[in-house]
This record gives C-alpha cells, structure tokens and sequence, in this order.
C-alpha cells in the first residue's frame, strides 16, 4: 500500500521587522505563505476550464488568507484544521532545521514542545 497526499502546499517564509517603542531593537516576526506547487494547470485549461486552471492555486492560498474562518459549517471546521496541521509543520520543521543555538537538538525540543 502506498500513500498518495490529497493536497500538496508549499510554506513559503518571509520574515517581517517589528520595531520597538521607543527603543533601538527591531525584532523580526516570520509569517508564512501558503503557495500551490502548480500555480496554473495547462492540461485543465485547454480542455477549457478556465477557472479550474487555477483552483489549485486558490485553494492552497486559502490556508493563509483566510484567517480564523468561521466553523459553524463543515467547511470552516476543514479549512481551520488544515490551517493548523500547515502551520504547525512548518513550525516543526523551522525548528528541526534550525535549531536556536548549538546545543540544541532533536531531543530538547521534543522535551519542551510536549504538554506538561
């Protein structure tokens, strides 16, 4: 049996400086972007649909867009999921590839990421 993903995302990072109040520091937030692999399916085009060309595209944009959507409806309850499966990974793998300091590894952050 193999695994074939449902939805492929791309988290694309870009770091905003927050300034201080009335200090010299300058502290930098990183946000991310959600991004289809593909942003425009020619196959699909040509067979004329113009507009499921770029549904893809849309879709995966969504995840960052669309902030804290409303989850009265099924539809809300997906997307705040997927949101948050997609942050999260990318918060994981942000920290697994770049640790803080040298000492840090795999291990520490296993140790203070889980709940007490």
């Amino acid at each position: 049996m193999r695994w074939i993903p449902h939805k492929v995302v791309a988290g694309t990072p870009y770091d905003t400086p927050i300034l201080g109040y009335r200090t010299n520091t300058a502290n930098t937030l990183r946000l991310w972007r959600a991004e289809a692999p593909e942003s425009f399916d020619f196959a699909v085009f040509n067979r004329g649909d113009y507009y499921g060309a770029v549904t893809q595209k849309v879709v995966s944009e969504n995840l960052s867009k669309i902030l804290y959507p409303n989850d009265e409806q099924i539809q809300g309850k997906e997307l705040r999921l997927e949101q948050q499966f997609f942050f999260h990974i990318l918060l994981a793998a942000g920290h697994v590839a770049h640790p803080e300091g040298a000492e840090d590894s795999l291990e520490r952050f296993t140790k203070s990421s889980q709940c007490s």
